[in-house]
């Protein structure tokens, strides 16, 4: 939907024109030119709709090197399989699933990154994608579910943040309504609202709150409710409906059910005590209808067969061992399962609802030997026939077979990619679709049953090598990366933005500095983590393991291993040459995560790679914790971090020392300096540790406090103290000097403040004073001081924020808005100058700005006008000077640029093109300054 022109008044520069001149950047160095290494994915599922097929398409997620998850189309041809969407712009993952067709149109839900996961649609053509309404506002998700075509609405379940509720939708914002809230959410509880399923011209669905119930639903607010049958209302209802169009099915405990929708027309068929021999276990039931009959495979390995009246209701011995799942494929003249008979799933068998017509057509094992353990993976339908596939037990081995049917049908496909014996087919009326794998490539396949029609219709990660980066910090005027040359190297590299002063740090000690993560300064050096490629024996399969911890000074004779037996880290913050950080020095064997404390170092000063400069200064929590793993206990963690340092040599950060909670701690370095400031939220959990594990009775709840920033003679930051919710903290690092700053939501749920930023001598951030969108605040560190700068309103419209960045004189915010999408926005400090810069992409989608990244006086981002993909722009605050900084990936698609890191005269970003993948790009800082 178009920002209607009354909404913009105020906002005329939006309409001023931007420049789209490209400045230079550069491929710094192509590190990586052997072939792709990185997996990919392609999800071809039933489960939650996550792969449908509507005349004669596919349409499943799958995941490419420069746009992540997204959703994708197959006709069965290379041509016809392409991607639909970018709807989380860029490298992340929108995940779209519970795809639906409705009037034509494609319905989805999925996470655009901004506005969390929310109904979306598309017509079928790449970039015609739109959220349909943006139910629960903001970044919270109303995460629809069982989405339902009805024949002239769309219905799903899902929740605005105010319970849970059916919605209808006709795919505009207007015509997605509230058809009722039968539920609230208990504490834990995902889903209170079952599956949606049509019987006739009503809905119905189960509603599970303290007890469970039938609903039934017109599709109105006013014929909506719990379906009370008389006849029925004291049993429980344990099985979801088995619909065959005007009618459905169903079992309670003691009998089965058909019901039309009406109360009149719902009618018990027959007592399960005169089917099923006792104890009747109804639970795990596999359901098929064939031929107007419905087929039950019950777990005592009995089959119900009726065609709704008490006199055709039958039972019979099934076989034995019924395999059940997605093993029932009805053909024309009869209904195929596959059974368990000598263990696992290996023979395959047909009924037409009698003991007489059901037969052994195929028994895998007992074609060679009884003893074998080869199984059916799993049964598909084909048209009039179907498709079965075979792992061979010792040679793990995987077959394509196909049957009509009957003995003499069956037979294996010769010659043809057999696919991944993890991943099942999926069928598409005449052909069926399954995956192959050759990590890290995957392939799309598709086959009608013949080896001539059996073909790859499209490979996934099949590009060139990536190299990354896979991180980087700027040191001086230079750039330090890693870069992943192959698939078990990544080696450390430094830059100073040509292709000859790209070198790889290569030296005695610091090519073991491999997969180098968390650059972390400290004084004139760089503090990191290392790993290795480490590959399991016997097999050509490999993980990364820890390789301690590392710095470097730019240069291979400076870089050094600080402590080889560091096995976790993450930084907590810096006091002059020493760093403090979230470590651990061992890995539990079998269970439970390292005992993650803090620890310091301050290099290695003598030259020994044990690392003597390198301690853990105290252990924080002391306790241990059940791992829920056979009454296993293991070493509790603290996990401190992260901070900012204060005045007087102090870090203030956060940790749990297992009784107070997750709480405000401070340290000087030293373990006696290493102190609980305050117990900001003193309340107490009322679940108590394991007895097994702990000795205490009892644990604090966790003010959980986040976003330090440092300020004047101390750190603002945020916490919940379980009265107020989260809101603004200020601490100078000792418990009276440690106070609430402002309540600027009164009650538990607080505004939640978010991105704290220092900008012209004081604090400004992005909060929530009402829980109805979120403006930009200012603090100088008292309550009087804290004051709404603007409320980022468009048209009266409420907005979210993120990503605040202090760029000279300026600060830069990506602004969603339901009207305008994500776009960039800019303020001065004041009402009058916070506005939008300008709209890149007109529309709800937005331009979706990333990265945002102070280059001087500039902000350089990476965003997607709608014509470019996702590249990289810069911009002064104005529309004029809002511009793409080249386009990496020409056309459409994304290079997906980011993160950006400024380094002499250069803007360093990794980027992706089709030619060399993912590499190290630069960008010149002049030109960015002044373009």
């Amino acid at each position: 939907m178009r920002l209607v022109p009354v909404l913009l008044l105020g906002f005329a520069i939006l309409h001023l024109p931007f420049s789209t001149a490209a400045a230079a950047p550069h491929l710094v160095a192509d590190l990586n030119t052997g072939p792709a290494a990185d997996p990919v994915s392609i999800l071809l599922s039933q489960d939650d709709a996550l792969t449908i097929v509507h005349d004669g398409v596919l349409y499943f997620s799958a995941t490419d090197p420069a746009h992540g998850q997204e959703l994708w189309r197959s006709d069965g041809t290379a041509a016809g399989t392409y991607r639909l969407t970018d709807i989380c712009a860029g490298r992340c993952d929108s995940s779209p699933d519970n795809l639906t067709m409705s009037r034509g149109h494609l319905f989805f839900t999925a996470d655009d990154g901004f506005s969390g996961r929310e109904l979306w649609q598309s017509d079928g053509t790449p970039g015609s994608e739109q959220r349909v309404r943006d139910l629960c506002p903001g970044p919270c998700s109303s995460a629809p579910y069982s989405l339902l075509d009805s024949g002239d609405a769309l219905f799903f379940a899902a929740s605005n943040g105010q319970g849970q509720q059916l919605w209808r939708s006709d795919g505009t914002p207007g015509g997605t309504t509230l058809v009722a809230t039968p539920c609230d959410l208990q504490p834990g509880q995902v889903q209170c609202i079952g599956r949606l399923q049509q019987v006739g011209r009503w809905l119905f669905f189960t509603v599970t709150t303290d007890t469970f119930s039938l609903w039934r639903s017109d599709g109105t607010p006013g014929g909506t409710g719990p379906f009370n049958d008389p006849a029925a209302v004291a049993v429980p209802w344990l099985t979801y409906l088995i619909t065959d169009g005007d009618r459905a099915f169903f079992l309670t405990q003691d009998a089965l059910w058909r019901t039309d929708g009406t109360v009149a027309g719902t009618a018990r068929i027959k007592a399960l005590s005169d089917l099923l021999p006792p104890p009747a276990q109804v639970y795990n039931t596999q359901a098929q209808i064939w031929n107007g009959l419905l087929f039950l495979f019950l777990g005592n390995n009995v089959a119900i067969v009726s065609d709704g009246t008490a006199d055709g209701t039958i039972s019979f011995p099934a076989i034995p061992s019924f395999s059940g799942g997605s093993s029932l494929v009805p053909l024309p003249d009869a209904l195929l399962f596959v059974s368990e008979e000598h263990g696992p799933p290996s023979s395959l068998w047909r009924t037409r609802g009698t003991a007489a017509t059901t037969e052994r057509i195929f028994d895998l094992n007992g074609l060679d030997d009884p003893s074998n353990e080869d199984f059916i993976i799993d049964l598909t339908p084909l048209g009039d026939r179907a498709l079965f596939r075979v792992e061979r037990w010792d040679t793990k081995a995987v077959e394509i077979w196909e049957t009509d049917g009957t003995a003499a049908g069956t037979r294996q496909l010769q010659g043809v990619e057999p696919g991944s014996a993890d991943f099942p087919m999926f069928p598409a009326g005449s052909q069926a679709y399954f995956q192959r794998i050759a990590l890290p490539a995957v392939e799309l396949w598709r086959t009608d049953g013949t080896a001539a029609g059996t073909f790859p219709v499209h490979g996934f990660g099949s590009g060139p090598g990536s190299s990354g980066p896979l991180a980087q910090a700027a040191l001086g005027d230079r750039l330090i990366f890693s870069a992943q040359t192959a698939e078990h190297r990544a080696p450390l590299f430094r830059s100073d933005g040509t292709p000859a002063g790209t070198r790889r740090l290569s030296g005695p000690a610091s090519d073991s500095a491999s997969w180098a993560t968390g650059f972390t300064p400290a004084g004139n050096r760089l503090f990191f983590f290392s790993s290795a490629a480490v590959t399991y024996p016997g097999t050509d399969v490999w993980h990364l393991a820890a390789n301690g911890l590392w710095w470097t000074d730019g240069t291979p004779g400076g870089t050094a291993e600080v402590a080889s037996k560091i096995v976790s880290f993450s930084p907590v913050g810096a006091l002059d040459r020493k760093l403090l950080f979230a470590g651990a020095d061992s890995i539990p064997l079998y269970f439970g995560g390292p005992d993650i404390e803090l620890w310091s170092s301050i290099g290695n000063t003598s030259g020994h790679p044990g690392g003597p400069g390198t301690v853990r200064v105290k252990n924080i929590n002391p306790f241990q914790d059940d791992t829920h793993e056979h009454h296993t206990c293991t070493a509790a963690s603290s996990s401190p971090g992260p901070g900012v340092q204060v005045n007087g040599g102090l870090i203030v950060f956060a940790a749990d020392d297992g009784t107070a909670g997750r709480e405000l701690w401070a340290t000087d370095g030293s373990r006696a300096g290493t102190r609980l400031v305050r117990d900001i939220n003193p309340g107490r959990s009322n679940v108590p540790p394991a007895p097994e594990c702990s000795s205490r009775s009892t644990t604090g709840l966790p003010s959980d406090p986040q976003g330090f920033v440092r300020f004047r003679q101390g750190a603002l930051f945020t916490a919940d103290d379980g009265v107020h919710g989260r809101e603004l903290w200020w601490t100078d690092g000792t418990w009276q000097g440690t106070r609430r700053v402002a309540d600027l939501r009164p009650g538990a749920a607080g505004s939640e403040p978010h991105d704290l930023t220092a900008f012209r001598n004081a604090v400004y951030f992005i909060a929530s004073p009402d829980g109805h969108g979120e403006s930009l605040w200012r603090t100088d560190g008292t309550a009087r001081g804290t004051i709404m700068v603007a409320d980022l309103k468009v048209g009266g419209t409420t907005s979210w924020a993120r990503s605040l960045t202090a760029a000279g004189d300026q600060l830069f915010l990506a602004v969603y808005n339901e009207s305008t999408g994500p776009e960039l926005w800019v303020s001065r400090g004041d009402a009058t100058s916070t506005r939008m810069v300008v709209d890149l992409r007109p529309g709800p989608a937005g331009s979706s700005p990333q990265e945002l990244t102070a280059a001087g006086n500039v902000i350089v981002f990476a965003a997607d006008d709608g014509e470019h993909g996702q590249e990289p722009w810069r911009s002064d605050g104005t529309a004029a000077g809002t511009v793409r900084l080249g386009d990496i990936n020409p056309g459409r698609d994304a290079s997906s640029p980011g993160p950006f890191t400024v380094a002499g005269p250069w803007i360093f970003t990794g980027a992706y093109d089709p030619e060399h993948g993912r590499e190290l790009w630069a960008i010149p800082l002049a030109e960015a300054l002044h373009p």
